[in-house]
């Protein structure tokens, strides 16, 4: 971990995109730039939301730990994202634990610097309200993903949570986390999990590349189709 001196190009964040440049320019000035290396803990679970956070360069995961104290994934955040908005209004610790993925630029704006921007900024504060918004919305979805009866249409829907599609029209799920932790996800048993991966290989829905999985019928994914 070490803080940066130099300053960023902020417009390139979808959230400060139109801001003026002397709004951009102060706000240079108040964020604490910090470059981590890969594997370094950006965040940790329960520490206190004090901040704003942009990332600039690089690739975050955010994971949350099991009974064994494991890491598991949660999500990926992609440079240009800014998080850690929720805890900051609301007042509560950090929920989750944030790592890099590779050598990364993480930017913290200060608690009141960053209530002072959300207030007086109209175009910040309406792009907050549809993040938290999509967030309530992704929360609703993950509740009625547990309250499916069948554990296969649950193993799925969390399946095709993850599944991104690549320009090429490429349908690929990305940093799967282990079958115990998905079989929590889905409240059923990790024997459950693997039994229902291994059949939607053997149907030729999903095909198995490394340490990722290619959706080859996503018309066939409950969740995508």
């Amino acid at each position: 971990m070490k803080t940066e001196k130099k300053t960023y190009p902020l417009r390139d964040i979808p959230l400060l995109s139109e801001l003026s440049d002397n709004s951009l320019e102060d706000l240079n000035r108040k964020i604490k730039y910090v470059r981590f290396k890969k594997g370094d803990v950006v965040i940790l679970a329960g520490d206190e939301s004090n901040s704003l956070i942009f990332l600039l360069e690089g690739e975050l995961n955010v994971v949350d730990t099991n009974e064994e104290g494991e890491f598991y994934w949660l999500a990926t955040i992609k440079s240009g994202i800014h998080f850690g908005e929720l805890g900051l209004i609301i007042g509560q610790k950090r929920s989750a634990t944030v790592i890099a993925v590779q050598e990364s630029v993480v930017g913290f704006l200060p608690r009141n610097d960053a209530l002072d921007l959300i207030l007086n900024q109209p175009t910040v504060a309406w792009k907050l309200m549809h993040r938290m918004a999509n967030i309530i919305e992704k929360t609703n979805a993950q509740l009625a993903i547990v309250n499916l009866s069948n554990a296969r249409d649950r193993v799925e829907a969390l399946l095709s949570e993850r599944a991104e599609t690549y320009a090429n029209g490429m349908v690929v799920i990305e940093n799967l986390p282990s079958q115990q932790n998905l079989a929590k996800m889905a409240n059923t048993s990790r024997e459950t999990v693997s039994r229902i991966i291994s059949k939607l290989i053997k149907e030729g829905i999903l095909e198995k590349d490394y340490r990722r999985l290619i959706v080859r019928q996503p018309n066939k994914l409950k969740g995508l189709s």
